[in-house]
């Protein structure tokens, strides 16, 4: 079977009464505004969380916003909060086809921070994994792969394939940080 990653963007506001679920999927959810339990667990801003069981989001704060990152098959339809009080919208969704994702293989999905000062320039460089990005304050210039730069606002995501060359530069004027969820390998740090 394939798969493919997406990100969504959720919001909960106070017209939100009792909880809204999703059914299980391996996913991430990473607090960017507001506070919401998610699974019984207060997640505050700036807080991540992964499970792989069904999805319970009950709000902590009066409005909230929620990055959501999933591994579904690729023909999946979008997993959309529904209920009264929220907002869902699908920001990028990508076959991943450049790892195998076979039902028993280990693998990991991993969420984490980058964060550069004004004027910093990544070099060249490949990732252990495929992934989605998603620009968090600053701005971002990126390019993969010779397929043309492209300028990346907060709240902007991008797919970088993990195996293509990479190089990116944020603002001069600014720190520039993205939040990026990858795939990759169990045995991956051994690889490094």
């Amino acid at each position: 079977m394939s798969y493919a990653i997406s990100l969504y963007h959720d919001q909960i506001t106070s017209e939100l009464k009792g909880s809204t679920s999703l059914p299980a999927a391996n996913r991430l959810l990473y607090a960017r505004f507001g506070a919401v339990c998610v699974n019984g667990k207060k997640l505050a801003p700036g807080e991540a969380i992964g499970t792989s069981s069904d999805l319970d989001i009950t709000k902590s704060d009066n409005w909230a916003q929620l990055w959501r990152w999933e591994i579904m098959p690729v023909n999946a339809r979008p997993a959309l909060l529904t209920n009264k009080g929220t907002t869902s919208c699908q920001k990028l969704s990508t076959a991943i086809t450049n790892v195998n994702l076979f039902e028993g293989d280990p693998w990991l999905l991993r969420l984490d921070q980058m964060t550069f000062p004004a004027g910093y320039i990544v070099p060249c460089h490949t990732n252990a994994g495929p992934g989605i990005r998603c620009v968090k304050y600053g701005e971002f210039n990126f390019e993969e792969g010779g397929h043309g730069m492209r300028q990346i606002q907060p709240g902007e995501a991008f797919f970088e394939s993990g195996s293509e060359p990479c190089t990116a530069w944020g603002s001069d004027q600014m720190e520039t940080s993205f939040i990026r969820a990858m795939i990759l390998k169990r045995d991956w740090k051994e690889q490094m």
